[in-house]
């Protein structure tokens, strides 16, 4: 589902704010950047290492379309605490990645994209991690994927 930027601001409800919204437009409009990965953060919570958010972006347009949202996580987080996710967050599109170094959560936007929050406070639900879905969200910047630049 793309959106407009507005749209997309609305959807992030603060986790990225206007003029950093603007300002990852000016430069994917500048390198023609059609995907773009967004980086956050939870203070406090060391067992969730980072947050990325992958867009698609329409240049000169502001149309932005999310694709998924990955949650990278200790290595000490078990598995088989996920894997016993209520049925409702097993439902959707989550892909677990298990390595030694790091275990991740991947949900794909599908349809009618639910604000990027709610998502996390899914993500963080199935992993086992309620106490950090309240937790200072902060936002860490993007990187663009790729360019025709």
């Amino acid at each position: 589902m793309w959106l407009e930027l507005e749209e997309f601001e609305q959807l992030m409800r603060g986790a990225v704010s206007h003029d950093e919204l603007i300002a990852l437009s000016s430069v994917c409009d500048e390198l023609m950047a059609s995907r773009i990965v967004l980086h956050f953060r939870i203070d406090g919570c060391p067992l969730v290492r980072a947050i990325e958010m992958l867009i698609l972006y329409t240049p000169l347009t502001g149309l932005v379309k999310p694709v998924w949202v990955r949650v990278r996580l200790d290595p000490k987080v078990s598995a088989s605490r996920i894997l016993s996710a209520p049925q409702e967050l097993r439902e959707e599109d989550i892909k677990l990645s298990l390595g030694s170094e790091e275990v991740s959560i991947t949900v794909r936007f599908h349809g009618r994209a639910q604000p990027f929050r709610d998502m996390l406070r899914r993500i963080l639900r199935a992993a086992g991690l309620e106490e950090c879905a309240n937790l200072n969200l902060t936002y860490d910047g993007f990187t663009v994927i790729g360019s025709e630049r």
